[in-house]
């Protein structure tokens, strides 16, 4: 799980920027510059504070290193390489990154130096937490899948999914309004919807890289079969909400997953909401009428030698 956070030794290495710093509520901040820094955020894969090598720089380049990383997880090395940016060596930034295809290299999107405790932001003074309550508060409002597709034959809806795998709900909060968002042609459509954000301990995998024993976060949101089309033919289905399979803590599934289009964002939503998963009792599936490519299956071994088989 992705948390934001800085971390104590970096604390303690930027103490001293910190001491001189003026608390401010980030709700106090100008909205035009709350929904650029929103933006820039979504756009990222990751969100760190590091300080400008003196050592490995270019015109269009820098080595950004004494890392705390804000949003987006841990990198795999002390130092990584920026692209699209001009530092000042020996000084710190703030920047928001998107990871390229060689590792610990990324582009920048935008760069922002922190000096006594404050980022400048566009000839703006922000205290750097007041940047990381709004980067926590970015992190909350969910990125949904951009559509949800219903599938008639088990071949494509296996191989629709990022992770196969039996789990465990260990914990499925009371369904509340939660906030979220979809992203269409580069816009972000901001919504609220019922939804739970559920545990899941992993007990087998059947399709991808996953780990026994791990434990997701899935987010339950029934709504999501609202606009379903068929993944052949793209009509609507003419499932809704009460069509839903049930989901109970304590239970044991068989998930059909996929993951978050952000990848700071460590979550799993369910392929379709009809289809996302399939009850166990011990070795037998508790099928649904409604789940037309797996209604056929009676057991576990059943399904799991043929989505193996149909996976490619």
């Amino acid at each position: 799980m992705r948390y934001i956070f800085l971390s104590i030794a970096m604390m303690l290495a930027f103490a001293v920027f910190f001491s001189s710093c003026s608390k401010k509520n980030p709700s106090e901040l100008d909205p035009k510059i709350i929904q650029q820094l929103k933006q820039l955020y979504r756009a990222s894969s990751l969100v760190v504070i590091g300080n400008a090598s003196a050592i490995a720089q270019s015109t269009d380049s820098c080595t950004l290193g004494n890392l705390s990383v804000l949003s987006g997880g841990t990198v795999s090395n002390t130092y990584i390489k920026c692209i699209g940016a001009t530092c000042e060596p020996n000084s710190f930034y703030l920047m928001f990154l998107l990871q390229t295809e060689t590792t610990d290299e990324y582009s920048v999107l935008n760069s922002f130096k922190v000096l006594n405790g404050s980022v400048l932001f566009n000839e703006l003074s922000i205290p750097v937490e007041s940047i990381t309550v709004l980067l926590n508060n970015f992190a909350s409002e969910i990125l949904l899948p951009s559509h949800t597709y219903y599938f008639s034959s088990l071949d494509a809806l296996a191989n629709a999914c990022d992770v196969i795998f039996v789990g465990r709900v260990e914990n499925f909060p009371p369904v509340t309004m939660m906030h979220c968002y979809s992203e269409s042609n580069g816009v972000s459509v901001e919504n609220e919807a019922e939804a739970s954000r559920a545990c899941i301990t992993v007990l087998g995998a059947i399709k991808g890289e996953i780990t026994y024993g791990i434990k997701l976060d899935f987010i339950y949101m029934p709504s999501m079969v609202n606009g379903m089309l068929d993944n052949s033919s793209l009509a609507p289905v003419t499932y809704n909400v009460s069509s839903v399979p049930p989901l109970k803590a304590e239970s044991t599934y068989v998930f059909f997953m996929i993951k978050s289009d952000d990848v700071k964002q460590d979550l799993m939503f369910a392929i379709n909401p009809i289809q996302g998963y399939i009850e166990l009792d011990g070795e037998k599936l508790i099928t649904s009428s409604n789940n037309i490519c797996i209604s056929s299956y009676s057991t576990l071994s059943q399904l799991v030698l043929s989505i193996r088989a149909h996976v490619y």
